[in-house]
């Protein structure tokens, strides 16, 4: 006994060098083979990316809640706008490295076949609704955001990605109501930060065109609202600021056709809300009698389907 305990003890110290060792080699090839999944990620990225998608607006809205006050008393004015057509949207995406990237998008949208309602309360001279149609609707979207990409399986390539990004939207709309017109000029604009999810499956009639799953969500508490309306020459609303939100959501499908050409059909939603506003001096009755208006509440809805085509450089 007293020759086989240390017998036992070698072997087991021969067995703790073996087992170190194979584990060592295998933490080197795995480091081997990250090393050589990088290098190959970083031959092969796509560096550029340019698309242009077109945003079919079924059901916008832009509302506003306005009171007044001045000699004649106080008001309480509610403005609804009901944008239906098309906004065209132009993106481009730069990759400086496999996970980080820089990406930006304009949108633009003459619209035309629009309503307008105005419904004025406790006026002393004029209360009611009045029904309108949009003259004119020139909508105005930029966007920029730098990515990192937080997640991909080299298996399947799914992927999710987070960036921080600013956005600024304008909107002129000029809108008819009897005799009388009224232009409003609205702006939002402010950071924001988002995820996004890129997931990849195939179909068996499709085996050589892949498809893919893509979603996005954006959101900014820090909106910068800016707010001007003249109405007809009789007022004109100047200098009015308010803070908001903006939100953004966005679902699609996306086909690779060929080796870099997609297309995509998804579903878009934009919303920029006021959540608190300051008071705005105003002239009315041909810029007669000063009126003082708080604009309580404006926000923009934009949402309907799009369709997009892709190429990647």
């Amino acid at each position: 006994l007293g020759l086989a305990i240390p017998c036992l003890a070698k072997d087991d110290i021969k067995k703790d060098k073996a087992m170190e060792k194979a584990l060592a080699k295998q933490e080197k090839d795995n480091k081997a083979k990250e090393a050589q999944t990088m290098v190959e990620e970083t031959k092969s990225f796509k560096r550029l990316e340019v698309a242009y998608e077109s945003l079919w607006l079924v059901n916008g809205e832009a509302r506003a809640k306005l009171t007044w006050q001045n000699g004649f008393g106080t008001g309480l004015v509610k403005i609804k706008l009901e944008p239906k057509d098309r906004l065209d949207i132009y993106r481009a995406l730069l990759r400086i490295t496999p996970r980080i990237y820089v990406e930006g998008s304009y949108g633009s949208g003459d619209i035309q076949k629009s309503r307008a309602n105005f419904a004025i309360h406790n006026a002393p001279l004029i209360s009611g609704s009045i029904n309108g149609t949009f003259d004119e609707d020139n909508m105005r979207l930029w966007d920029s955001a730098l990515g990192f990409n937080l997640y991909r399986n080299s298996e399947t390539d799914l992927a999710v990605d987070i960036f921080a990004g600013y956005t600024y939207f304008r909107a002129k709309i000029s809108a008819s109501l009897g005799p009388i017109t009224s232009a409003l000029y609205r702006t939002y604009e402010g950071p924001y930060l988002g995820v996004k999810l890129n997931a990849p499956f195939t179909i068996p009639e499709f085996p050589n065109n892949p498809f893919a799953l893509k979603l996005k969500l954006g959101y900014g508490p820090w909106m910068d609202m800016r707010n001007k309306e003249d109405l007809d020459g009789l007022a004109t609303l100047m200098s009015h600021r308010g803070r908001g939100y903006y939100l953004e959501a966005r679902a699609a499908i996306s086909w690779k056709v060929f080796k870099d050409l997609f297309i995509e059909a998804g579903y878009n939603y934009f919303r920029f809300d006021q959540t608190s506003g300051s008071k705005g001096i105003a002239t009315s009755v041909a810029g007669v009698i000063p009126t003082i208006l708080n604009m309580e509440s404006g926000s923009v809805t934009l949402h309907g389907p799009s369709a997009q085509v892709r190429y990647e450089f």
